[in-house]
């Protein structure tokens, strides 16, 4: 997997766990979008998140959170109208039992984008994802 990793797409918000029926079920990751206008969700053709070497991909795992509200992956071909807005922080919550230990981690996150255009992958047909990789302590 190639990935164009980009400083732009992560304003430093922090990884957090979330809990779902008082269960930790899983962690956020804040990414912005990473295309110089909106995306349509039907275009977004892959979400990964690898932490410390464990991938996670978008329609095993996932759920995303823009300003229009949760969406299942399952659901995003159809979503035609809905947007990952420019400039826009969207919220990826990654399922994993028991979410992140506290500790040192490695973290990638990484955005794969369908064109409308010409139903390429990456930017200008390169198949790469854009995405970030950084290193935190989850207290």
């Amino acid at each position: 997997m190639k990935i164009k990793y980009r400083t732009d797409l992560y304003n430093g918000d922090p990884i957090v766990n979330f809990e779902e029926n008082g269960n930790t079920a899983g962690f956020i990751v804040m990414m912005q979008e990473p295309q110089y206008r909106s995306l349509r969700l039907s275009c977004l053709e892959d979400i990964v998140v690898i932490l410390d070497g464990e991938e996670f991909h978008m329609n095993d795992c996932m759920k995303l959170e823009t300003s229009t509200g949760m969406k299942d992956p399952k659901d995003m071909p159809t979503m035609v109208f809905d947007r990952w807005d420019f400039a826009e922080t969207a919220k990826i919550y990654v399922y994993k039992k028991g979410g992140i230990q506290p500790g040192k981690h490695h973290l990638t996150a990484a955005v794969l984008i369908r064109s409308a255009q010409d139903n390429t992958l990456g930017s200008f047909g390169s198949g790469a994802y854009e995405g970030i990789q950084l290193d935190f302590e989850m207290k």
